[in-house]
């Protein structure tokens, strides 16, 4: 399965889209098809034998928030995806298993809404921190929002806070553990923010997630 090319991890993957999109081809295989949500405009891979299953699939929000657990427009492609594969690899499986399983799915740390007052995003390139800019614009558009983020180095650190950041909100940057962290102030716990009717939107490097939300809270 293949989604949405964008520039992440440069250093290994290449500095174009093309470059880029030719290193996430690799994964195809003689006979194994490929599915993605659209066709790629910089490469379709039939060269390495793959037999592709393009989809132009997107859910409905209204069918996607009655039937599915997972929020985030984003999830909308994502499940998509995830029904074009179940259809190719288990034809056979009852309708109401498959509706089954998409009530009860979780994905931990991808706007996943903790509790009324806490989301989770591990948004760390442009492409993810544009869609969670959407999903807050959509779900939470005129509540005040307390973002704590922090990135590795190597990420377009710049073009996310642009993205990501309005005038109004409260930034905290984390400095985490990571030898590769853009560097910003420390952030001990969620306990210091201040206790007031702001949104706190954790985001960012999972490593930085890793150290302040307790894992068991990510899988509740």
């Amino acid at each position: 399965v293949i989604t949405h090319i964008d520039f992440d991890h440069t250093e290994r993957l290449g500095s174009t889209l093309e470059e880029i999109t030719a290193e996430k081809e690799g994964i195809i295989k003689p006979g194994c098809p490929v599915i993605r949500l659209v066709p790629s405009p910089y490469g379709g891979g039939l060269g390495r034998g793959g037999k592709l299953v393009d989809r132009h699939l997107t859910p409905t929000l209204s069918s996607q928030e009655r039937e599915y657990s997972l929020k985030g427009l984003f999830q909308r492609e994502n499940t998509a995806l995830a029904l074009e594969v179940i259809k190719l690899l288990y034809p056979e499986l009852p309708q109401e298993v498959i509706d089954e399983g998409l009530k009860n799915v979780r994905h931990p740390a991808r706007f996943q809404v903790v509790n009324d007052n806490l989301i989770v995003d591990a948004a760390h390139n442009p492409n993810g921190i544009a869609a969670l800019r959407e999903s807050l614009d959509f779900y939470y558009p005129e509540q005040p929002r307390r973002f704590v983020f922090g990135c590795l180095q190597n990420k377009d650190y710049e073009k996310m806070v642009q993205t990501l950041f309005r005038p109004e909100d409260d930034i905290y940057f984390v400095d985490f553990k990571n030898s590769h962290k853009f560097e910003g102030k420390r952030f001990r716990s969620l306990n210091d923010l201040p206790q007031d009717n702001r949104l706190t939107i954790v985001c960012g490097s999972i490593y930085m997630i890793s150290e302040i939300i307790p894992r068991k809270l990510l899988l509740a």
